[in-house]
This record gives C-alpha cells, structure tokens and sequence, in this order.
C-alpha cells in the first residue's frame, strides 16, 4: 500500500511536472513569438530610418541644386538689369542728339522761310 501511494505520488508529480512542462513551453513560444515579432519592427524600423535617410539627402542635393539655380537665376538677372540700365541709358543719349537735330532741322527751316519770303 506505502507502494501503491508513493506510485500515485510520483504519478501526480509527473503530472503536475508534465503539466508545467507544457505551460513553460507554451510561455517560451508565446515570448519567442514576441521576440520574432520585436526583431521584425526593430528590421521595419530600421528599413524606415534608412528610406528617410535616404530620402533627406536627395532632397537637401535637391535643395543644393536650387540654390545653385537661384544663385545662377540672381547673377543672369544682375547682368540684364545691368545690359538694360545701358540700353535706356543709350536711348536717352540718342533721343537727346534726335531732339537736338530736329531743333537744328526746325531752325534750318526757320531760316529758309525767312529767305523765301524776302
């Protein structure tokens, strides 16, 4: 009988063992899974850090370019404004020589005038 008890003992305890075998196990799959899951946003995180790296230094190059654009936009514009500053300046300067030929022309005329009706 002492026997028969220490059997049933030692089953209950294997199966209080096997028992706590199978919720370990299913622990250790539920925290691997976790961990899985966990690496993979980690992987995810990283892909998308990477992406936005990548994607900031395309747009300050694009940036950069601009710049440069503008720059190159600013030094065309000087160089018209200058071009156009002697070109009214020229113009001004022949309007002033035509004003001056048509009062010489006019005085001419006056005079041929006078001539003509002596």
């Amino acid at each position: 009988m002492l026997l028969v008890n220490r059997l049933k003992d030692a089953q209950d305890t294997l199966k209080l063992q096997a028992s706590t075998i199978t919720s370990l196990k299913s622990e250790k799959e539920r925290y691997k899974s976790e961990l899985d899951s966990l690496n993979f946003s980690k992987e995810e995180s990283y892909n998308e850090k990477r992406n936005l790296t990548t994607r900031i230094k395309l747009m300050k190059s694009k940036c950069d370019e601009l710049d440069e654009e503008v720059k190159e936009l600013s030094r065309t514009s000087q160089g018209l404004k200058q071009k156009m500053e002697e070109k009214t300046k020229q113009c001004s300067e022949k309007n002033e020589r035509i004003n001056e030929l048509e009062n010489e022309l006019a005085a001419i005329r006056l005079v041929y005038k006078i001539r003509d009706s002596d």
